[in-house]
């Protein structure tokens, strides 16, 4: 029998059926004609939109050719139609094509010579499972011409962050899978309200199913689809920044599911670069991947691949900062800068040294922040301390001082954190019940005693040395948490769907909780003592539990800011003698407004404080969280309003003069006399000059407000008056 030569991957190929003696052709492969082109100049792998021309670029390990089928949304296109790329002979496995297409919008996947298709390892937008794009203005995301509103927004400085960590879905509480970016930004006035400036996002790049909390990735340069397109991902992060609130990104890069086309696009283990068996570790890696790929954190394909998406997520949507889940897992070793953590934490600390690079590194590892480009860590003594507290287990007023209130991690001694940037606290995070579920479920609190206890620990969280977060719902009181529903013992419940009852927060309830959070909150972001001020463990009174710490801005031009706080941890209301402040004189009561105090010497001889509670002290006195200045405001900035009062509209004129710089940011708010922020009326750059704003109200009451202006110069507030 003859046989004829083997063919080669580029032959063409057909089958014929011979049907009454004709002929017919039943399946046909075209020749395969494979062009070798350089890649373009300035072209980067994945969809780019350059100079009015889309081009596709796709780094493909040991694949023979890569072809890619473009269809209109929507539809199926045949492998047939698939595009031959053109294969650059100087990169190693790299493939392009340029698309001459009409603008519009198009889905595109890559066909793989065994016939599997797979979405571009860098896609913006999936949509229908394929990559997303518009030839047209609109580019690689479909949303690159997206017309910014906030660039006179200037990134919050890390030592005066707030953050609040919310998942999408739970947080908009809209049903199962129907949450949106644009629910989140129903609520921004809220948490800027309550004395937020950074929102940190659960996962929201591309994952499997209907909820999920991201951390099962599938595509970690794509916009999860379910909760909306990039345009209106953008339109978040915009917002936001026109609050003045940063915009943190959770970012999943221990492991990724096997569905990827990180890893389709070549499913062996000794073929991509990107993947390794979860098994072999490198310097200093925690086993540990729940099930799902092990990304290989030093090859330097991959190092290239994390730099690229993290760098879409900088300068495409302007993210400010990222939280690294699980970087235990990793994997670092510092004579080898170039791989693992230290290789993109430094590529990004070089691109902009202000972005957040924020490592839930558990158990904590102080040292690897003072030696990587991360700027902080999750606290985990912190947190721990407090939850054993919540359960009654003794800690001491020093273990109190140096793991809770100070910056050591497991210890009294050493493994601290070198600076307060460096630890980021916090009572509740989405991996752990809220302190309030854990004291009513598991110690039989009523809910009205847990959430006091709550408010304590929020005082000191407020307080302490770090950078606070707060978890969704947690202002307003909410007992969040899941049931063990099976008695399996697996807590698997807690990925389930859980959307915040916003309900609670119109209640008095939820109002006296948000007072208290907010409160502590705008105080902490005004008084500069905390953020540049130098930390003073004062005392602690060892057998009664209780401590006293304080700060004292001591920075040159310092309005004299100082705060003392006395904590009882005990169980018991105590009296203590002889409690040290920082100065003599009047010190104001911030969290009991009115019960101020004064002392002669600096030191307060006989104090009392109730049980698992405690005081802030102000040497200077801060209303609604804005500091009333003690001294009369320079001739240079003015405030006033006309008519006042007024119904309907107020004309708010400000003037700033002589001022050296031509220009300076400003931000007028309008409060209620009760403290409670209402509404931003101007925060950006303007020049030296007069400026006049008008205000026409909706919907409030009768009564008195009070006007802020702050700038550099200082504050100065008006009160005015609404007759309706």
């Amino acid at each position: 029998m003859y046989m004829d030569p083997p063919m080669t991957l580029y032959d063409p190929v057909w089958i014929q059926a011979s049907i009454d003696g004709e002929l017919h052709t039943v399946y046909e492969i075209a020749e395969i004609d494979i062009v070798e082109e350089p890649l373009p100049e300035g072209v980067e792998m994945g969809p780019n939109w350059l100079n009015g021309t889309m081009i596709l670029a796709v780094y493909a390990p040991s694949q023979p050719v890569m072809q890619v089928i473009v269809t209109s949304p929507g539809e199926t296109g045949l492998a047939s139609d698939a595009i031959i790329m053109n294969n650059d002979p100087n990169l190693e496995d790299v493939w392009w094509v340029e698309l001459d297409l009409p603008a519009g919008h198009y889905e595109y996947e890559y066909l793989l010579m065994n016939g599997n298709r797979i979405s571009d390892p860098l896609s913006r937008r999936l949509t229908n499972g394929k990559t997303r794009i518009e030839i047209g203005a609109g580019g690689a995301s479909t949303a690159d011409n997206f017309s910014w509103q906030s660039d006179g927004y200037f990134r919050p400085e890390l030592d005066t962050l707030i953050i609040y960590e919310l998942h999408v879905d739970d947080f908009a509480a809209q049903g199962n899978g129907q949450g949106k970016f644009e629910d989140v930004i129903g609520r921004l006035d809220h948490l800027k309200s309550a004395g937020i400036n950074a929102i940190e996002l659960l996962p929201v790049t591309d994952f499997p199913g209907s909820h999920s909390w991201g951390y099962d990735p599938h595509l970690m340069s794509a916009v999860e689809s379910r909760y909306g397109t990039p345009e209106e991902f953008k339109e978040l992060v915009d917002e936001a920044h026109i609050r003045g609130m940063a915009v943190i990104m959770d970012m999943v890069w221990n492991h990724i599911r096997s569905s990827s086309p990180v890893w389709t696009i070549q499913p062996d283990y000794n073929l991509n670069p990107y993947i390794k068996l979860h098994t072999e570790l490198n310097p200093n890696e925690t086993e540990g991947s729940w099930g799902m790929l092990d990304w290989d954190h030093f090859n330097p394909h991959t190092i290239e691949y994390i730099n690229r998406v993290n760098r879409i997520w900088v300068e495409e949507y302007r993210i400010d900062g990222f939280r690294f889940d699980a970087t235990q897992m990793i994997g670092w070793d510092l004579s080898q800068p170039e791989y693992g953590i230290p290789a993109w934490t430094s590529a990004l600390s070089e691109w902009d040294s202000t972005i957040y690079q924020i490592a839930e590194h558990l158990p904590a590892h102080p040292w690897l922040i003072d030696n990587t480009s991360l700027t902080s860590s999750w606290h985990d003594s912190f947190h721990d301390i407090l939850l054993s507290d919540a359960h009654s287990q003794y800690n001491s007023a020093a273990t109190f001082m140096k793991q809770v209130v100070e910056l050591h991690e497991y210890s009294n001694i050493g493994n601290s954190y070198s600076n307060r940037t460096q630890a980021v606290k916090y009572m509740i995070s989405h991996d752990e019940q809220s302190i309030i579920q854990e004291m009513v479920v598991f110690n039989n609190f009523s809910l009205e005693e847990a959430r006091e206890r709550d408010k304590f620990y929020a005082t000191i969280l407020f307080t302490s040395l770090g950078i606070p977060m707060v978890f969704q719902g947690q202002e307003f009181g909410l007992q969040t948490g899941w049931n063990d529903d099976n008695n399996n013992g697996d807590y698997e419940e807690k990925l389930q769907y859980r959307p915040i009852d916003w309900a609670l927060l119109e209640t008095d309830v939820g109002q006296s909780h948000l007072d208290h959070y907010s409160r502590l909150a705008r105080f902490r972001k005004t008084n500069p003592a905390f953020s540049r001020g130098t930390f003073y463990d004062l005392w602690r009174y060892e057998g009664e539990r209780v401590i006293v710490y304080g700060y004292k801005d001591e920075s040159e031009g310092n309005n004299n800011d100082q705060v003392v706080v006395i904590a009882n941890f005990s169980a018991y209301d105590r009296t203590v003698n002889d409690v040290p402040f920082l100065s003599a004189g009047n010190w104001y009561n911030v969290t009991d407004p009115g019960n101020d105090l004064y002392t002669a010497d600096g030191n307060y001889g006989e104090y009392s404080i109730p049980s698992k509670s405690a005081v802030v002290y102000s040497k200077n006195q801060y209303e609604l969280g804005v500091e009333t200045p003690s001294f009369v405001p320079e001739k240079f900035q003015t405030l006033s309003a006309y008519p006042n009062p007024f119904n309907p509209s107020i004309t708010l004129q400000l003037e700033l003069q002589n001022i050296t710089r031509t220009n300076m940011n400003a931000e007028v708010n309008i409060y209620d006399i009760n403290g409670r922020f209402i509404q931003t009326l101007l925060e950006k750059s303007i020049e030296s000059g007069v400026h006049r704003i008008a205000w026409r109200p909706q919907n409030i009451s009768s009564g008195i407000y009070i006007v802020s202006l702050k700038t550099k110069i200082g504050l100065s507030t008006q009160k005015i008056l609404f007759l309706q």
